[in-house]
This record gives structure tokens, sequence and C-alpha cells, in this order.
């Protein structure tokens, strides 16, 4: 004989005083597509808990009869809870409805269409969109402190070496025809600056600088020239985007 449980608010268990025990089993189904339902959590409260196996099977052993609440667990379904009968006799149908899935504490990031576009490119290169640039800003008091703290792929920020000497993002591995350690060029607002004359850019506060990437390879070869074969950090600031 098959009991088809239906939820209610079940009284408090009733467990039999008898010393035999019986074996409780049952399948745990979609009550819509009456599919079984794997892994699912099947507790007979005051007594053990099981699993509901591939295909929906569950099974007590040794369990005291006695009328007992039954609960039954599952993600994307609702909670079954009903009084239940054991007596080793019957096997248990436990038909679930499919429910929503509570999410907590998912962060969503709104991304802008600059910010993408600063993110397009098939070359490898390091990025610090407008999004986190606008969050470094609250770390950081320039721009030297923040590419000495933000790793920027192919090429690191090594600090001052002498009095007078600001530092410089260097290209970080050697490539054919270039030579690691040397320092990048830059571009502010599309105005290529050598090295030389790019000093005051790694002081700028982070607040002024809407957003930064560092291009090298054949790309910064093409759009720079030879300037730009070690590799160019270009800098977009907010006043420039005005």
């Amino acid at each position: 004989m098959h009991r088809e449980t239906a939820a209610q608010e079940p009284p408090p268990p009733q467990a039999s005083t008898s010393d035999t025990l019986v074996a409780v089993e049952g399948e745990v189904l979609d009550a819509v597509s009456g599919v079984p339902v794997a892994a699912a959590i099947v507790v007979l409260v005051g007594g053990p808990t099981t699993f509901s196996d591939e295909m929906g099977y569950f099974r007590f052993e040794a369990v005291p009869p006695g009328a007992y609440s039954l609960r039954v667990f599952r993600v994307g379904y609702e909670t079954v809870e009903s009084q239940t009968p054991v007596d080793g006799q019957e096997v248990l149908v436990i038909r679930m409805d499919p429910g929503p899935i509570p999410l907590e504490g998912i962060e969503v990031r709104v991304r802008s269409r600059e910010e993408f576009e600063w993110r397009a490119s098939g070359t490898p290169m390091g990025v610090i969109g407008p999004v986190e640039m606008e969050a470094l800003s609250q770390r950081y008091f320039s721009m030297d402190q923040l590419l000495a703290g933000r790793f920027m792929s192919g090429a690191r920020f090594m600090p001052a070496r002498g009095l007078g000497d600001r530092g410089c993002l260097m290209v970080s591995g050697g490539r054919a025809g270039i030579r690691a350690g040397r320092c990048v060029a830059v571009v502010v607002d599309g105005v290529l600056l050598p090295p030389s004359d790019a000093s005051w850019v790694y002081e700028l506060s982070p607040s002024d600088v809407f957003a930064v990437r560092f291009v090298r390879g054949a790309e910064a070869g093409v759009r720079y020239g030879y300037s730009g074969a070690p590799g160019v950090l270009v800098v977009e600031s907010r006043a420039g985007r005005r």
C-alpha cells in the first residue's frame, strides 16, 4: 500500500514504546513532472536523517514504530512537512512542489559601456577600468602608489632609485629586441609622452584619472610606433573626458 503525504501542520511525534524496529522506505517525486527528485534531505523528526538517491528512493533502517513528523528539503522545491505513521508496512510517496530558490548576498555591479570598451582587446594588457579606478582612488594618494600596489599584466612599477626620480612602469619580461626593465612610454588623453617627460603622470591623484591600461607587443608598436615598442601606459584623465 502506498501513502502520499500532504503538507500540513504536524503534531508532536508519538513514538511507540515497542522494542520492535522497522524499516521505512519511500520515494521523492516532482509534483509537477513526476520525475524522481535526487539528493533530497529526508528527516524523521526525533529520528534519523537520510538522502534520496538518483531514483528518488530513500530508506531508514531500524526505526521504532510510531507517528513521526516527516520533513523533506531540496533546493528548488517547497519544503514538505507532514505527520507520518511508521509501522514498516507502507512505502511513502513524497511529492514536492517546485519553488523559488532564495539567494542572499549577491552583489550586482553595473559596468558602463566605457568600462567594456577599455577591457575589449585581443592582446595581453593590464587594465584598471573606471569602476576599479574609483575604488582604488580611496586607497592610494598618487598613481605611483597605485601602480606599485596593483599589478599590471606585463609590467611592474619600479620605485625611485635616486633623488628626483619618481620611478616608472617597466616591462617585466624580455621580448625580442626589447630590454626588460626599460621604462615604458606614457600616453595621456591621446598625447604620447617619452619616458623622460612622463614623471609628472605618476604624481597624479587617482581621483583625477578615469582609467588606465598597459598596451604592449604588436598593438603598441602599430599604435604608437617605435616609441611604443617597449609598451605604453595609456592614461585617460577625467578632465580629458569633459
